[in-house]
């Protein structure tokens, strides 16, 4: 299959590239590094474009609202066909961090964050939902749990899932393309109790939260 991913030279998304291509599939990558910035609407015109004869498209990265934009850009494209979008979403849109009192507690600044995150997760689900009884387009929409990755590293957590444990995991769901229409789906690691994570926002302080490298 012809498979696109955001975010490729990184975190999930580059441990999604490589087991691909060692599954014998064709795969390209979009990031920043190779000429992708997809916070740029032309950049973001481009990929659909690029990706028009492709079968499955992973919308991973996230860089503010670009992943919602794409996602937004991208379902008129692929309505009516059997091609499949997977959509990296986060469980932080079922039980947002901005509602902690440790995150209360912050400046303005970290919690809207926080709060800007969260939204730009729910719009997507919003998106996605107005999709869950059409046959097209196949969306997959994945709440994911903590994983260790750099635009993760502000969660204090002691347990968290590897890059190659969350490709692992979509490399089996995708095998059912063209059996089961799987539209969402949450997995986490084992024996996290999110009222008892931790934030470094000395971390947030440092960088912004993109995974789009």
């Amino acid at each position: 299959m012809k498979i696109g991913i955001t975010g490729h030279s990184k975190g999930i998304g580059k441990s999604l590239l490589e087991k691909l291509e060692n599954n014998g599939h064709t795969v390209k990558g979009f990031s920043r590094s190779n000429g992708y910035d997809i916070t740029d609407p032309i950049i973001q015109d481009s990929i659909i474009g690029e990706i028009v004869d492709y079968d499955i498209f992973f919308n991973n990265a996230y860089a503010g609202p670009a992943q919602t934009e794409i996602l937004e850009k991208l379902i008129p494209q692929w309505t009516d066909t059997n091609k499949l979008i997977v959509n990296l979403n986060s469980k932080v849109a079922l039980a947002p961090p901005v509602h902690s009192p440790k995150v209360l507690t912050q400046p303005a600044h970290i919690q809207n964050f926080f709060a800007d995150y969260y939204w730009d997760k729910q719009s997507q689900n919003n998106l996605i939902s107005q999709t869950l009884f059409k046959a097209s387009p196949r969306i997959m929409n994945i709440f994911c749990g903590f994983v260790d990755t750099d635009s993760a590293e502000f969660f204090i957590s002691k347990n968290k899932m590897t890059p190659d444990e969350v490709a692992d995991m979509l490399i089996d769901l995708i095998k059912y393309k063209d059996k089961i229409y799987i539209q969402q789906i949450t997995f986490d690691a084992f024996d996290v109790d999110y009222s008892t994570v931790d934030y470094d926002f000395d971390a947030i302080e440092k960088r912004g939260l993109r995974n789009d490298k």
